[in-house]
């Protein structure tokens, strides 16, 4: 693990852009594969929930034949969607959206807002200061971005949907971003170049 955290901020000293858009993307595939695994696993219980009361509700039928091949063809559907697929779609959304916008617009923001609590605030309000201007302006674009670009490069968004989207989910994603930054304050005291580095983990953790 020192060998790992050595390399990595070897390459960050020398190629921080670089760096950093491997380093998103490949948390990005990860924080994604998970929460496909996990819609996965919730429509499994779901089905196995369906398929008892399913079951309950053929047992009334009377003809014995007609409830068989009711049965089977149901079991057939299950065993047909039981297995779980990547949506290799939205992975590569998620990899889009690390590579052209999150890492780079990351590695400007967080360098200029550093440096400008340096330059003009007092030291004792200078986390408070970052978070709130990184909810105020960092969590609004990045959200708006993630809520449109990637259903727009998974081919299901257009720009009525991508209005719609804003209109109903922005706010309240916006809401749980700066309840669990708020939780998460200790984050802004650390170093900047070890910052996106934690901040990509917790914001994917977010989305």
């Amino acid at each position: 693990m020192k060998k790992l955290w050595r390399l990595y901020n070897d390459n960050l000293k020398r190629h921080p852009i670089r760096t950093k858009t491997v380093m998103t993307v490949c948390i990005g595939a990860l924080a994604d594969f998970g929460a496909q695994y996990c819609t996965y696993l919730g429509r499994k219980l779901r089905d196995s929930s369906n398929t008892e009361k399913y079951n309950e509700k053929n047992r009334e039928l009377s003809n014995a034949s007609m409830k068989q091949s009711q049965l089977s063809l149901h079991s057939e559907y299950l065993q047909k969607n039981d297995r779980f697929t990547i949506d290799w779609t939205r992975q590569q959304g998620m990899w889009a959206y690390g590579a052209l916008f999150q890492a780079p617009f990351g590695h400007w923001w967080y360098n200029f807002l550093d440096t400008q609590c340096k330059r003009r605030i007092p030291q004792a309000w200078r986390v408070t200061f970052k978070v709130v201007v990184d909810q105020i302006v960092n969590a609004t674009v990045s959200n708006t971005v993630y809520l449109t670009f990637v259903p727009w490069v998974e081919g299901r968004a257009d720009y009525e949907w991508a209005r719609r989207k804003l209109r109903l989910d922005l706010l309240p994603t916006l809401l749980v971003d700066c309840f669990f930054w708020l939780g998460s304050i200790g984050i802004y005291v650390l170093d900047i170049k070890s910052f996106t580095l934690f901040y990509s983990q917790a914001r994917m953790h977010v989305f």
